[in-house]
């Protein structure tokens, strides 16, 4: 069997795992940040979105790393793609949660008491969708350097197929929200509606990318 090692060429222990736990951290900061905004406190809502942008710089830093220093000594022509488009994804979770925080951050939009607990609900499920991507990455981190058999790989494989399920948990909480949105618009200024519609779009984005990571790092075990 092969070693973990041979699916990343590197430990993921590295800088690749060091930027997924980077991202890790901008997202740990959504469900805080999104709390504040239901309850309408913009000083710490403000106070939560620097901080995001400010971890979201550090993931930059070490994705500019990895890029300059991967060879193709280290990686074959395919495998090094699949690295590289994983990383892309891996970065957009990221920059996700910046884009989320900024919007937020950007105007101070009332959100109806209706609407609350159904952005809560929906920036729990993306997190659920990141976590189980997370959780596929820690089980192989674990195993790293050591031969693995097929059933703890199907744990991995798991964990990446519950990503996808979340994802799509995630679209149907984003669709009612938006319904109980246009179900009151008439109440609400069309500026306030645009930027509801918008926040929530964009935190659904995260889970699209957890989705596509989960996508990416299947393809690269299975071929393996």
């Amino acid at each position: 069997m092969k070693v973990i090692g041979g699916i990343w060429g590197r430990s993921p222990s590295g800088p690749i795992h060091e930027h997924m736990m980077k991202a890790n951290d901008c997202l740990k900061l959504l469900r805080p940040l999104m709390k504040e905004f239901t309850d309408g406190d913009y000083s710490k809502v403000k106070d939560y979105s620097e901080q995001i942008s400010k971890l979201e710089h550090e993931a930059d830093m070490i994705k500019r790393v990895i890029r300059d220093t991967l060879s193709k000594s280290l990686f074959g022509s395919i495998e090094r793609a699949d690295i590289l488009a994983y990383l892309k994804e891996q970065d957009r979770i990221a920059d996700s949660c910046e884009d989320v925080a900024k919007l937020v951050e950007m105007r101070q939009t009332k959100l109806p008491e209706v609407l609350k607990k159904g952005i809560l609900k929906l920036t729990e499920k993306v997190m659920e969708a990141v976590e189980e991507v997370r959780s596929a990455t820690a089980r192989l981190k674990s195993l790293e350097k050591s031969a693995y058999a097929k059933s703890e790989l199907d744990e991995v494989l798991k964990s990446l197929d519950l990503a996808a399920k979340r994802e799509w948990e995630a679209d149907r909480i984003q669709l009612d929200f938006a319904k109980k949105l246009f179900q009151i618009e008439e109440e609400m200024d069309p500026i306030s509606v645009f930027f509801l519609i918008n926040i929530s779009k964009q935190v659904g984005v995260i889970a699209d990318h957890a989705e596509n990571v989960a996508d990416i790092l299947r393809r690269m075990i299975v071929r393996r």
